[in-house]
């Protein structure tokens, strides 16, 4: 495995981490009928948008530091190579209110960069950041749920963890078309 770290934005807006260990899920945000992974891109979907090599499945996360946003989904997917990663993740709030707070709330936090294009159909107030460069985010509101989808086009650097001098390698774009259309695919899944 690479090593591909998680999708640091929400993490660093609300609880500063996120871990796979906890899978309990609160009842009034997810149901037996629509299991939170639901909310987060396939392995098949992955693969179809180019990200073969699951890194981590979907799994639900109930540490959120929201009261009000009680899970949190997150699925990580990379190329043959090992050196492109695709991140999907939700968060489940109880409310449209809760979302819109967190969503504002993150938006504050972080920069965004209008050099990246957010597909329309996410909404007027999805944005995109450079961030945590080279991980390339779209974040945006949907009814109760949160989306995030990132792309990383230096996996080896990223699960370094290590500083470098060297600048960030930007999307190409091919991967900013790759990111929209998970992007978009995510969002389909968020009206569930």
């Amino acid at each position: 495995m690479s090593s591909f770290r998680p999708i640091r934005l929400l993490a660093v807006a609300l609880v500063a981490g996120l871990s796979f260990t906890a899978v309990a899920v609160t009842p009034s945000v997810a149901s037996a009928s629509t299991p939170p992974g639901s909310y987060v891109l396939s392995a098949k979907a992955a693969a179809k948008l180019g990200f073969p090599v699951v890194e981590a499945p979907p799994r639900p996360n109930a540490n959120t530091g929201e009261a009000h946003c009680s899970t949190s989904v997150q699925a990580l997917y990379v190329s043959t190579s090992h050196q492109v990663g695709l991140a999907s993740e939700t968060l489940l709030c109880s409310t449209v209110a809760a979302a819109t707070t967190v969503f504002n709330q993150t938006k504050k936090q972080i920069t965004t960069d209008p050099s990246l294009p957010v597909p329309k159909a996410l909404g007027s107030s999805a944005i995109a950041t450079a961030a945590d460069a080279p991980q390339y985010s779209v974040l945006w509101r949907h009814g109760n749920k949160l989306g995030v989808t990132a792309i990383d086009t230096d996996v080896p650097a990223s699960a370094s963890g290590e500083e470098t001098s060297t600048p960030p390698v930007p999307p190409t774009a091919a991967q900013a078309r790759q990111l929209d259309a998970a992007a978009l695919a995510q969002n389909a899944l968020l009206s569930k």
